[in-house]
């Protein structure tokens, strides 16, 4: 090859170099391209959401949906949702706007939601996806936190936020990050609802369109509660104030008769009084009654009263079955205590 030749085969490859470097290459005053926001779309959509599907087939006031999110220059980091409730066209209310956070991580799927878009959501998820199975006490520190509503102090590297707040929601609600099962308020034959989800992305990008879904429900039923009368406390019982090892209290049994429902079932229950006394919601089919919760705390005839409630939120009508106490005489604290001393060591005779 001739000196001339490789000279000008080497101007040519530098000139397609440059051009391509021209091509490539951003110039330092070029504007950067913007974040692209991540996309949403519902993936399972009732397939008639009018009005005769749901009153025909009896359907109850709850659906499960799936969404899916997509981001072309990152990733979802988080999903947003919400939904509304109306009653003859009248918002009712609805769930304030819950971010569940898309976590990766094995083994914390289903664990963290947050309330609103705090503004450390990015790094409390940062922080949970370099958690490990084998950090139990942080797991339980979470833990806990979700099923007391508590705040939780992340432990970052920079300290401890204060004002971060972790809430576990119920499972009849969530599931994971991109399915949900969503009970709705239905308190007429027919009801419609909003729901829409939008995704996050890790820059921060929310998707400007929400994936929306407008459905109607029926009625939600309601559920029957009974009182056991087998194992009812016999007339008048004996019933004292505080229980002891031999005495727990008076128990009381009771049942809830629902066809649609066998989970999800709580009940509360009063003594005498319901105008005040009604105890919190729980899954207890079970009472304990001692003598201070009567009203008044005396011998004689007391009502006990129940009420059952089923996952659509819809309370039973109140029963009560009327029971008779004895408190004993040494139960009262005005009686006079008499008190006989034994000497062990007296010489027998």
């Amino acid at each position: 090859m001739s000196a001339k030749l490789f000279v000008r085969l080497l101007l040519i490859g530098f000139a397609a170099a440059v051009s391509l470097l021209l091509v490539t290459c951003k110039y330092p005053n070029e504007p950067m391209k913007g974040n692209v926001v991540p996309e949403t779309r519902l993936s399972n959509i009732p397939a008639n959401d009018t009005i005769a599907r749901y009153v025909n087939l009896n359907t109850f006031p709850e659906l499960s949906l799936s969404w899916l999110g997509d981001d072309g220059d990152g990733y979802v980091i988080a999903f947003k949702y919400k939904w509304t409730d109306f009653v003859r066209g009248v918002r009712v209310g609805g769930i304030p706007l819950t971010t569940i956070l898309n976590l990766t991580k094995p083994g914390w799927e289903n664990v963290v939601s947050v309330r609103g878009t705090p503004a450390s959501l990015f790094r409390i998820y940062d922080f949970l996806a370099t958690l490990t199975l084998s950090d139990s006490a942080i797991a339980k520190a979470i833990g806990d936190s979700l099923a007391t509503n508590r705040s939780f102090l992340v432990p970052y590297k920079s300290g401890a936020l204060p004002t971060d707040s972790l809430q576990g929601i119920d499972r009849l609600v969530l599931q994971t990050p991109t399915t949900g099962t969503f009970i709705f308020n239905s308190p007429i034959d027919s009801n419609s609802h909003k729901f829409e989800v939008n995704a996050v992305d890790n820059s921060d990008g929310e998707d400007p369109t929400p994936a929306v879904v407008n459905f109607w429900t029926a009625v939600s039923p309601g559920t029957l509660c009974k009182i056991d009368t087998v194992n009812f406390p016999q007339p008048n019982s004996p019933c004292i104030r505080y229980p002891n090892d031999r005495f727990r209290g008076l128990r009381f049994r009771f049942t809830s008769e629902d066809r649609n429902n066998t989970q999800g079932i709580t009940y509360s229950w009063a003594v005498d009084s319901t105008r005040f006394g009604w105890t919190d919601w729980s899954e207890a089919d079970s009472a304990l009654v001692t003598a201070t919760m009567l009203k008044p705390v005396q011998s004689g005839t007391h009502r006990f009263y129940v009420r059952a409630r089923n996952r659509w939120g819809v309370s039973s009508d109140t029963v009560s079955r009327q029971f008779s106490v004895t408190i004993p005489q040494f139960d009262d604290p005005a009686y006079q205590q008499r008190i006989l001393i034994l000497n062990s060591t007296a010489p027998p005779g």
